[in-house]
């Protein structure tokens, strides 16, 4: 992050251009020499001062005022990658999207804030500063980037020279001196005999939480980031699930590196986000191969006997196996941390990349596991709860043993069980959670989160007394998800102080996210649970205002007035969305369903049908059309249309099941 002066500016504005999908993008100077970006699109063009550049290496972006404090990130940005290499280009961030001014991705909406999405990990001292009334920013920082204060708690006055003020007006106070980064007086070290080296000592605890901050994909809990808090007094981070994840585990979204680091056998051994990268150079303490044989015997793996691969090629490099890499913002590659073994058979079963066709794009799994075979180095089988956790993750129903199992494996990663019981609950959001008291007891934070929310299934009292200890919780994280899990509930008086104070909590962690649509939303649910209709419907209105296009609010708003018994409020909710974001797949559907309710079968299969050519892929809006054309037409008409599309359709067990009794009615074979 750095003002656009023009030592700080990459891009190339000189007048270049840049299109995509109607959207030109004009590169130029205005008569002061300050870069400016000029949108057109059609009849509408307008040009944008830059005033701060983001990024270096291998793209820069550029932020522009919107009014309010915000600032917003523009919609193309500059590779600043070699020429040699594809870069020395203007290019939109969604290369293969047309992102139109009705999508929550375009870059005037609330997802390409810089305040809200960015900042906190690109500046130092940072506080959003936030007015939900005014859905305003009055964000500030004590550093414009990432200085030492990002991981080192300083005292006010340090490195700051006489009358030199921070750079930013009303920049808050830097923290009291606290404890700098944990001391790490341990080694690793490798007998003589050994191919692996042992830590000699323990991670302390906490250790990477500073990492963790900014590497992980998750949600705050408090304005700003405080170096010397921990990690989940924080932020409440999001579980390795699908489709944030692959179905074995890999990252697919932008989640960063917190969610794959904690599957793996290098985290569990105890290595380090610092054992492997210089946190002042951001570079990696070695190069290639050599920075693995520092704890991997290089006479054992990194050798053809182990690799299959040539010497100095891309296949005998260590990261192209065990750490693919998928690119985010169209350039930025970066690596899975689960450190996994290549496992082509089971990538194909969970449709996920598999590190030998990665470069042997021309071949499929099925040959990569021929020739691992061949080889001799066909993967172990997997466990069977890490199986189960794929199972999950394929949205498929376990059984309480099969849960129980998984639920009760110490060998398996804490994130990982807590990932299969969110997995489970996302399509049985009540179901039964066999040990789940005992869960509700464990010494794993994160295991406690999943648990939490199951815990909705227990009975009133039972929950009440199973949940009331956590609401003390040593961590913020799980003290907030007690209150949620409680919010509504009636409490005996021992619970009562620290329900409140948890509240608190809660209620200051919804706030940091109350500048998008999720915040409110959050907001909104809350009042729900404690019956305040009134409430639910300020902060569902209130999500709509800020964030137009986010679908969840208009259609909670309309169940709202569903379930208030205002159907006609309910219809004009609905009716209202679709004429904001015609495009809305959900709120087809949910309109459809509206219609269904109210005996309109016509316009109902009218926006059922539309719903499935906005979105193809979901089984949900499938289903409903292939029951209101069964309703018309019979089992024949809606096989016609539904066979020929299955394939392209995510799969569903309810889709599943329906199909089948379609097909038999009809007297023609299943399309599965």
């Amino acid at each position: 992050m750095a003002p656009a002066a023009p030592a700080n500016i990459l891009g190339a504005f000189d007048h270049r251009r840049a299109d995509h999908f109607g959207l030109t993008g004009q590169f130029e100077r205005d008569a002061d020499g300050r870069a400016v970006m000029r949108l057109t699109r059609g009849s509408q063009s307008q040009r944008y001062p830059i005033t701060h550049t983001f990024g270096h290496d291998p793209l820069q972006q550029y932020l522009t005022p919107t009014g309010d404090g915000h600032l917003q990130v523009l919609p193309f940005a500059w590779d600043s990658r070699p020429q040699g290499a594809g870069g020395q280009r203007w290019f939109h961030l969604y290369s293969d999207e047309d992102i139109l001014p009705d999508d929550r991705l375009h870059w005037q909406q609330p997802l390409q804030n810089w305040n809200g999405m960015c900042a906190d990990c690109h500046s130092t001292g940072l506080q959003r500063g936030y007015d939900p009334v005014a859905d305003a920013f009055g964000t500030t920082r004590t550093a414009e980037s990432v200085s030492c204060g990002s991981c080192h708690a300083l005292a006010p006055d340090h490195g700051r020279q006489p009358g030199i003020a921070p750079n930013v007006d009303n920049a808050p106070a830097a923290p009291a001196a606290q404890p700098s980064m944990p001391s790490e007086a341990a080694r690793w070290v490798r007998a003589e005999s050994a191919t692996i080296a042992t830590r000699t000592t323990p991670p302390a605890a906490g250790a990477m939480d500073r990492c963790f901050g900014c590497h992980a994909l998750r949600s705050p809990l408090t304005d700003g980031i405080d170096p010397a808090q921990p990690f989940l007094d924080q932020f409440t981070p999001q579980l390795p699930t699908a489709p944030l994840y692959f179905a074995d585990g890999q990252i697919r979204e932008e989640v960063y590196v917190w969610g794959s680091f904690l599957q793996s056998k290098m985290y569990a051994a105890g290595v380090t986000c610092g054992d492997c990268h210089d946190p002042h150079s951001q570079k990696l303490r070695a190069q290639g191969n050599a920075m693995c044989a520092t704890c991997h015997a290089p006479g054992v793996f990194d050798t053809p006997k182990h690799h299959h691969h040539a010497p100095q090629s891309a296949g005998a490099e260590c990261a192209n196996c065990h750490m693919a890499e998928r690119h985010y913002m169209v350039v930025d590659g970066r690596r899975d941390h689960s450190f996994r073994v290549p496992r082509p058979a089971l990538a194909e079963q969970a449709d996920a990349p598999d590190a030998c066709t990665n470069c042997h794009q021309d071949q499929s799994p099925a040959w990569a596991s021929t020739a691992l075979k061949k080889w001799g180095a066909e993967p172990a089988p997997l466990s069977r709860e890490r199986a189960l956790f794929v199972r999950s993750q394929l949205g498929q129903a376990l059984t309480d043993r099969e849960l129980g199992a998984v639920l009760a494996a110490p060998a398996l990663p804490s994130i990982l069980r807590a990932a299969t019981l969110q997995n489970q609950l996302t399509n049985a959001p009540d179901r039964p959670v066999p040990g789940l008291s005992s869960l509700l007891r464990s010494a794993e934070p994160l295991t406690l989160l999943a648990a939490l929310r199951a815990s909705a299934a227990l009975p009133p009292v039972t929950r009440a007394s199973a949940v009331g200890p956590l609401l003390s919780h040593e961590r913020r994280a799980v003290r907030v998800a007690a209150a949620a899990a409680l919010e509504g509930s009636r409490l005996a008086e021992r619970w009562r102080q620290p329900f409140a104070a948890a509240l608190a909590e809660a209620n200051t962690a919804m706030a940091q996210s109350a500048w998008r649509g999720e915040g409110r939303l959050n907001q909104a649910l809350a009042a729900q649970q404690r019956r305040d209709i009134d409430g639910a419907r300020t902060a569902l209105s209130d999500a709509i205002r800020v964030d137009p296009y986010f679908e969840p609010a208009h259609i909670n708003l309309a169940e709202l007035e569903r379930d208030a018994g205002n159907t006609a409020a309910e219809r004009a909710v609905l009716e209202a969305a679709i004429a904001l974001a015609p495009r809305g797949a959900t709120l087809r559907y949910s309109y459809a369903l509206h219609l269904v309710r109210a005996a309109d079968r016509e316009r109902a299969e009218a926006q059922a049908r539309t719903a499935t050519e906005l979105a193809p892929a979901d089984a949900r809006f499938a289903t409903l059309y292939a029951l209101l054309l069964d309703a018309r037409a019979g089992p024949a008409a809606a096989m016609a249309w539904l066979g020929p599309r299955w394939q392209t359709i995510d799969s569903d067990p309810g889709l599943v099941q329906l199909t089948t009794q379609l097909a038999a009615r009809a007297g023609v074979p299943p399309p599965f």
